[in-house]
């Protein structure tokens, strides 16, 4: 018997998600079909992915999933600064790169979650990509580097804070925003969203006097913000009006 998903997706808010999807419906599936145990099955072993691209240097300025994140340093140890927090990314003696926290300001420790990942580096097609390699192998696009846009007069005049015009009806606090800021800093356009999840920071690439996209791979990034008419902000079928 063979079994197989297929999802489609419209939307690239979707990357990096599908894979987990497509592995849990197919462990769902499986012993319905051939009633036979999901732990009788012998995993196969996976194939450690080779990085693509060439080595690169780490400093920069990127855009990821949580935000943006800069990089400062030398090839040995490198300052980060992401989601309101401040780590070292440190080559250990292997040559790998991971991120270290200081408790109390001096005490290194490795961060929960994310201090077993190793960290990489890579120009790849003309892009300047970060990677993260978990302990059994599986290889994640973290984050892209980003380059600064001049000041813009038109996007300028928005530069403000929004509230939401048609806000969702939901008890779940991943549905729900607090409020939107449109602000330049640092080079960068950037929407930041307050949830109840805490503050995150997109970096936006001005397209036109009309359009921005929301910078780099992953969820929800890829996506149009469009500037309308009536002085609102629209994304994803949000609505955002000034304050």
């Amino acid at each position: 018997i063979k079994l197989g998903v297929v999802l489609l997706a419209n939307s690239p808010s979707l990357q990096g998600g599908l894979e987990e999807m497509t592995e849990k419906m197919l462990q769902l599936a499986y012993p319905v079909s051939t009633r036979t145990p999901l732990e009788s099955v012998r995993a196969p072993e996976k194939l450690k992915t080779a990085l693509p691209g060439t080595e690169s240097r780490f400093d920069g300025q990127y855009s990821s999933s949580f935000g943006y994140i800069n990089i400062e340093g030398n090839t040995d140890k490198y300052k980060v600064s992401a989601v309101g927090e401040k780590f070292s990314l440190v080559k250990n003696k292997f040559g790998e790169y991971k991120l270290k926290v200081k408790l109390l300001g001096f005490i290194p420790v490795k961060p929960p979650g994310i201090g077993d990942l190793v960290f990489s580096a890579r120009n790849v097609a003309g892009e300047k990509i970060i990677y993260t390699r978990t302990p059994t192998g599986n290889l994640s696009r973290l984050a892209s580097e980003i380059e600064p846009d001049e000041p813009n007069a038109i996007w300028d005049a928005r530069l403000a804070e929004y509230t939401i015009a048609n806000p969702m009806k939901s008890d779940n606090k991943f549905f729900k925003i607090d409020s939107v800021s449109l602000t330049y800093n640092n080079g960068f356009y950037s929407l930041t969203v307050k949830t109840p999840m805490g503050v995150e920071t997109i970096p936006l690439a001005i397209v036109n006097d009309s359009e921005a996209t929301l910078q780099g791979y992953g969820r929800s990034l890829g996506e149009t913000l469009f500037a309308q008419a009536d002085g609102s902000l629209m994304y994803a079928g949000w609505i955002f009006k000034k304050k």
